[in-house]
C-alpha cells in the first residue's frame, strides 16, 4: 500500500522527534550536585556540539528522508551533514545517494568518490557506490566495489 503524504510527513516528524529526544536525554540536571566544570567531557550536551555526532545525526535524518521519498529534505540534511564535518565519509555517501535519486549523476559520482577517498574500506560506501555504478550502466566498474 502506498503511503499518503500525511503518513510520510508524520513518519518523518516521528524520526526527527525521536532523534531530538535521544540528543536531549542528557540535558537533565546532575543529581550528584557536582560543579558543571567537573563533568566528564563525553556528556550528551557536549556531544550536541561535536561536529562528528552532528554530521552523523543529519546523515541519519537524510537516510530517513530518502526512505520516505522526500529527496529535497534528504538533500538539505545530507548537505548539513557534509558541511558540519567534511571528513565524515558516510555523509558524502548519503549525499551521493540523494544525488543519485535526483538523477544528478555528476554530483553523485563526486560525492561517492569523496566518500571513498575518506574511507575506502567502508563496506556501506563501497556498496552504495557499486549500486550507483550498476544503476548508471557501469556494471563492470561496479564489480570491484562488491
Amino acid at each position: 500500500m502506498k503511503r499518503t503524504g500525511a503518513a510520510n510527513f508524520m513518519r518523518a516528524n516521528l524520526i526527527a522527534a525521536s532523534i531530538m529526544a535521544l540528543l536531549l536525554a542528557g540535558c537533565g540536571s546532575d543529581p550528584s550536585g557536582s560543579q558543571v566544570g567537573s563533568r566528564p567531557p563525553s556528556t550528551m550536551v557536549d556531544r550536541l556540539f561535536d561536529p562528528r555526532a552532528s554530521a552523523k545525526a543529519h546523515g541519519e535524518l537524510a537516510a530517513g528522508y530518502i526512505e520516505l521519498g522526500n529527496f529535497s529534505v534528504a538533500l538539505d540534511e545530507a548537505k548539513v551533514a557534509v558541511d558540519t564535518d567534511a571528513t565524515y565519509a558516510p555523509a558524502h555517501s548519503i549525499l551521493g545517494l540523494v544525488h543519485m535519486e535526483l538523477r544528478d549523476q555528476v554530483q553523485a559520482q563526486q560525492s561517492f568518490e569523496r566518500a571513498l577517498r575518506l574511507d575506502e574500506k567502508d563496506p556501506d560506501i563501497n556498496h552504495n557506490h557499486g549500486w550507483f555504478l550498476c544503476q548508471t550502466g557501469r556494471e563492470r566498474e561496479a564489480v570491484k566495489f562488491s
